[in-house]
């Protein structure tokens, strides 16, 4: 029994001092990370060129931190000068350092490294060394080598976009308007919506609906009336939804009746979810879908108005 005891508080110490050791390397590394995000501010708040060839990372760690501390900046804040971030990455070469670490890590930890390249995009002429990734079979790892590229190359992203083999997810769409809330790639929605390339079709609706483009209204309409494909047209009737505009109920009825019961019911709650009165939803929709509607205004909407003390 005494053996037994000293074995389980042997193991315990073990896994006690493994434990405080991971939370020593976390600590170490976030204070690194905001010791260099303080720096980079600093460096930007004065448009200080010499401050930023000053800031260096030797160790592998660092550079660790340094590329996280970017990506921190670069998602954080609007207009930052991307000649001094791009001094601060080109002189520590992190780069070649993030595409090294994503060519040795696998899973979700490349996806990591990729993500953090999109911060510090390569030359152009290393885009091409991701293009393997975008043949993936994690979803994280090809989206995140894809917006790399992207970033990497703006003048070829049309082209990159068009021969990307996999059908581009909302989570997709959300990751390449932040490269276009950010400035770095010149694209307009008009020829996309045009385009008959079905990923740049929901790429150019998610631009529309990211940016709240009323002026696109009769394009996305015209998508969702005429579209062969059942995914591009209910993407497009999520874009009127989401816009708020007048909808053509009975031109988009005859439509919606053409697609599966669940796109139907998923599509009509979300119409009412975007405040959409229930005759305009009866308008567009049969009854099962309508019911589904009326009783999600009846459990949401109506509660909140009773309850709101303003109204």
């Amino acid at each position: 029994m005494t053996i037994y005891a000293a074995v389980v508080f042997a193991a315990a110490a073990v896994l006690l001092l493994a434990a405080a050791r991971r939370h020593a390397v976390r600590r170490r590394r976030d204070v690194r990370r905001r010791h260099y995000v303080a720096r980079i501010i600093t460096v930007l708040r004065h448009d200080d060129i010499f401050a930023a060839e000053r800031i260096t990372a030797r160790t592998r760690r660092h550079r660790q931190a340094l590329a996280e501390a970017l990506h921190t900046i670069v998602c954080h804040t609007y207009g930052a000068d991307a000649r001094l971030l791009r001094i601060i990455a080109r002189q520590n070469r992190l780069d070649r350092f993030l595409m090294r670490r994503a060519a040795f890590a696998s899973g979700y930890r490349r996806a990591q490294y990729l993500m953090l390249l999109t911060s510090v995009p390569p030359l152009a002429s290393r885009a091409r060394h991701l293009e393997r990734y975008t043949r993936s079979r994690n979803p994280y790892v090809r989206i995140y080598a894809l917006s790399a590229m992207l970033a990497a190359d703006p003048d070829s992203a049309i082209r990159r976009l068009a021969a990307y083999p996999h059908r581009l997810t909302p989570f997709d769409i959300t990751q390449i308007s932040a490269l276009l809330r950010r400035g770095l790639l010149p694209i307009a929605f008009e020829p996309l919506l045009a385009d008959t390339n079905p990923n740049l079709r929901l790429l150019g609706l998610g631009i529309v609906r990211s940016f709240g483009i009323d002026t696109a209204r009769k394009h996305v309409i015209r998508i969702a009336e005429e579209d062969n494909d059942t995914a591009v047209a209910d993407d497009a009737l999520h874009t009127l939804a989401a816009l708020g505009n007048d909808i053509p109920t009975e031109r988009l009825r005859r439509r919606i009746a053409t697609f599966d019961a669940t796109r139907r019911k998923a599509l009509c709650r979300f119409f009412a979810a975007q405040g959409y009165s229930i005759r305009t939803i009866e308008a567009m929709f049969d009854s099962p879908e309508c019911e589904c509607a009326r009783k999600l205004i009846d459990s949401y909407k109506k509660s909140i108005v009773c309850k709101s003390p303003s109204l």
